[in-house]
């Protein structure tokens, strides 16, 4: 009972084992299934133990019930032979009673027949005793016999529920191996996946070096056009100041000529003098407007320029 216990205990614990999980667990499942399975195996090997334990004792209980038979029959034949003896007492004393002759005297009669009944009472006190010796015996053995008896229809119910136990553990493991090898094959077929995504990815190093290479040249082009872009802007931006004062200088100047000769022009009083100074303060305004306007063109010319390189560029 105690084997059936330990067998129950470790049906339960096979019957709980945890659900894989895809991705991690796929590779502590088998060693949790090999672990299982040496468990399952060792209370194999102690059941099978066991086994062995019990058809050695059931072999002992056979061996004592047939020397408790053989004594048995002993004892009836050592009884039997008593019977006999006392048979044979009994006929030899009517033998010599029926032999002897009619003239006898009765006393001698009377001395034999008391002889004969003191004999044959002697030997039926001690057949009595010895038989009551031999049946208290013999129901002693046929106690032992029952409780030996007992015994072994037990050990053999036992024997009985371990080889239930056995088979059941038996086709519990074969579910098992069969589990494990699902598993295996799973984990191969995962393992030549990776190794065929590990040679897909050095066969493709070599392009993702070449990417690498072309992204990094692109980078510092990139950086070299940004580069020229901000030099560009910074020279425009100072271009545009110069220009500004520039104009700010050619404007002043046309107005400091101005106002001179606009003075000049008062104080004139000669007419061609005074047509003079007029033509001189048109042509001075005319410069100045062409001077601004021809700056105003290549600031605007240069605008173009950088606008077209960009455009180039962006093509």
């Amino acid at each position: 009972m105690v084997h059936k216990s330990r067998s129950e205990n470790y049906l339960v614990k096979s019957e709980n084992i945890p659900s894989s999980k895809r991705s991690e667990k796929t590779k502590k499942q088998p060693e949790e299934l090999r672990k299982k399975i040496s468990k399952i195996t060792d209370a194999v090997k102690n059941l099978e133990c066991s086994l062995l334990e019990s058809k050695q004792h059931d072999r002992q209980l056979l061996l004592n019930t047939h020397g408790e038979k053989v004594k048995n029959q002993k004892l009836a034949y050592e009884l039997e032979e008593a019977r006999k003896e006392n048979k044979q007492l009994l006929n030899v004393l009517q033998q010599q009673c029926s032999n002897d002759p009619d003239q006898v005297s009765r006393s001698a009669s009377r001395s034999q027949l008391d002889r004969t009944s003191s004999y044959s009472s002697i030997s039926m006190v001690h057949l009595q005793y010895k038989y009551e010796e031999l049946l208290a015996s013999h129901e002693g053995l046929l106690k032992v016999l029952e409780s030996k008896i007992k015994e072994s229809q037990q050990c053999y119910r036992e024997n009985g529920s371990l080889r239930d136990e056995l088979q059941t553990l038996m086709t519990q493991i074969s579910n098992s191996e069969k589990t494990i090898e699902t598993l295996c094959n799973k984990y191969l077929n995962l393992k030549e996946r990776k190794d065929r995504k590990k040679g897909k990815f050095r066969s493709s190093s070599f392009r993702q070096s070449i990417c690498t290479a072309l992204c990094n040249k692109y980078l510092n082009l990139k950086e070299r056009k940004d580069r020229k872009i901000a030099n560009l802007r910074y020279e425009r931006d100072t271009l545009r100041l110069v220009h500004n004062q520039l104009v700010q200088l050619l404007h002043k100047k046309c107005m400091d000529e101005d106002r001179l000769l606009s003075g000049q022009l008062r104080k004139s009083a000669e007419p061609n003098r005074a047509l003079l100074l007029n033509e001189i303060r048109c042509c001075n305004k005319l410069q100045h407007e062409n001077a601004r306007l021809n700056q105003e063109n290549r600031i605007l010319r240069s605008r173009l320029g950088i606008a077209d390189a960009n455009e180039k560029n962006s093509t």
